[in-house]
């Protein structure tokens, strides 16, 4: 039985992998081999943030992390352009998310044990108390960079559908699963470099 920090109870148990140690040395290692390259690149695209909207480049985001707990998402300010779209500030915006850059910081987040490389995307607080009984699963492993629902995209074209990706990753997890994940990941970030394809929006969480 899983008891979330809403104090709800599951008695869906997720993978062994999803919560497992070797999961969390590889989340490490990935840190470690992505921080260096990150770093730089974080760094140019805050300062050119920074040199172009005159404000902090760097947002903090309350989410629910593993078991519902409240942790601050980090990542870079690109929505400034909202009410001036024709301003350097919103093109560079545009770039960031496009390029899925913004979310580079959110590395801060995995070395923290807050998220995962690989989980399910975090969702505002607000839906913790929305979620059913067998979906809460979700909760029981850490959310993620990046995520089956996300690879998944172009056939998850309802919050109902892309929802259920995430709660059958957090119940079939594997270290092979989470390998092809990061793989077509990297595959879709050259591609929306390449041609610009644009990030997939959720609906927000509506039940009858």
């Amino acid at each position: 039985m899983l008891r979330d920090a809403e104090g709800t109870v599951s008695s869906e148990p997720p993978s062994a992998w999803a919560t497992s140690g070797r999961k969390r040395a590889v989340d490490l290692a990935g840190v470690a081999v992505l921080a260096a390259p990150a770093s730089v690149v974080v760094l140019c695209a805050s300062l050119a943030l920074h040199g172009g909207i005159g404000r902090r480049a760097f947002v903090r985001h309350e989410r629910a992390g593993r078991h519902g707990r409240r942790f601050a998402l980090l990542k870079l300010r690109t929505n400034e352009g909202d009410t001036m779209p024709d301003t350097f500030a919103a093109r560079l915006g545009h770039l960031l998310q496009r390029s899925g850059i913004d979310e580079l910081p959110q590395l801060w987040n995995v070395l923290c044990g807050q998220m995962s490389l690989v989980g399910p995307r975090p969702l505002t607080t607000e839906f913790v108390p929305r979620y059913s009984p067998s979906e809460r699963v979700r909760l029981a492993v850490r959310p993620g960079l990046t995520g089956w629902a996300q690879v998944r995209a172009r056939h998850a074209t309802t919050w109902p559908q892309s929802f259920a990706y995430d709660v059958w990753y957090a119940r079939s997890a594997t270290w092979q699963l989470d390998a092809k994940i990061l793989l077509i990941t990297c595959s879709g970030w050259r591609r929306r470099i390449r041609h610009g394809d644009p990030h997939v929006s959720k609906p927000d969480l509506v039940r009858p």
